[in-house]
């Protein structure tokens, strides 16, 4: 029998191109109906970032976090967090069922170097921050979700001996930190949503990309039209993702009677999300061709698109902002 710490039926966090974010919203999955979610989600992702990341054959990313390695988890009004530097001697199996029994969440560092559903699965040393959500003992499986390919965050099922050695490589590479297994539970709490500091960094966002020529986050994806594999499939698919956020924003919004949007005004936001999606579609298909022959009328074509996903992109930002009481 599968035991799962969450409850209701599991579906895909808006965020699957950020393991730290979508790690937190899985989490959340059975409270993403409440009032005190609604606000905190309404108060949250208002950016997204141009940053380097070291040690990766992609230079730069478009990102949800301002550092590649931000912990942001501790920082949920929503979750309780224990730390754990368990025993090498401890039968780490038995450990972790024990937790998702007492209902809690683990993330613990494995080397994917060891797990058949990953990538890098026989390849290469990589160490990730994998959530344990659930395990069955007739199929001796753990249900897991993590960035296990390059397409983005996914849920996938582990065999117990696959984690064990998985999590004991990570030991043996000496860093302590590796070993540590985080504990994570629910936590009742409040959400105070503070309309003048929302209204205040939405204005800032505007401010900062407002003009295309200067929008470091468009800038960028124009540059890697002419350099192949200057950002990733994951970075392309972070555009998407922001627009579905301001649209969940916006229903949240309307919802709560805190903005005023007519149907039509609505509907663009659903437009532009439809839109964003083409646009990440056809880009990727573009560097995926592109390495085989230069693809000129196509680069342009998506040169043309970003410009006007960026003017609409604003101006709905900007309607946003305008219907905030």
């Amino acid at each position: 029998m599968i035991n799962r710490v969450i409850n209701k039926t599991i579906e895909y966090p808006i965020i699957l191109s950020n393991n730290e974010y979508a790690h937190l919203l899985l989490i959340l999955n059975d409270y993403k109906n409440s009032a005190d979610y609604k606000q905190w989600f309404i108060q949250n992702f208002n950016d997204i970032y141009f940053i380097k990341r070291d040690f990766s054959e992609f230079e730069n990313v478009i990102c949800f976090l301002r550092n590649i390695n931000e912990r942001i988890m501790e920082s949920c009004p929503f979750i309780n967090m224990r730390r754990l530097s368990p025993n090498k001697a401890v039968d780490i199996i038995s450990e972790i069922k024990k937790w998702i029994d007492r209902g809690n969440f683990i993330v613990l560092q494995l080397n994917k170097y060891y797990l058949p559903c990953s990538g890098e699965y026989e390849k290469r040393n990589i160490i990730h921050r994998v959530l344990l959500y659930g395990y069955d003992d007739e199929t001796e499986m753990f249900e897991a979700a993590d960035m296990f390919q390059l397409t983005g965050y996914m849920l996938e099922q582990i065999k117990y001996d696959d984690l064990q050695q998985a999590y004991l490589s990570c030991l043996e590479m000496g860093n302590k930190e590796n070993g540590d297994i985080e504990v994570i539970s629910y936590k009742s709490s409040k959400c105070n949503l503070d309309m003048q500091q929302l209204k205040e960094k939405m204005n800032q966002y505007i401010e900062k990309n407002k003009s295309y020529i200067n929008c470091e986050i468009y800038q960028a994806l124009v540059k890697s039209l002419q350099q192949e594999d200057y950002l990733d499939e994951i970075s392309c698919n972070v555009l998407y993702e922001y627009q579905k956020i301001i649209t969940k924003k916006a229903e949240f919004m309307q919802e709560m009677n805190l903005i005023s949007l007519e149907e039509h005004q609505l509907k663009e936001f659903y437009d532009l999300e439809e839109e964003m999606l083409q646009f990440r579609n056809y880009y990727i298909k573009y560097r995926i061709k592109n390495k085989y022959r230069e693809q000129v009328e196509e680069r342009r074509k998506i040169q043309n698109m970003l410009s006007e996903l960026h003017r609409k992109h604003i101006r709905i930002y900007k309607l946003l902002v305008e219907k905030i009481k």
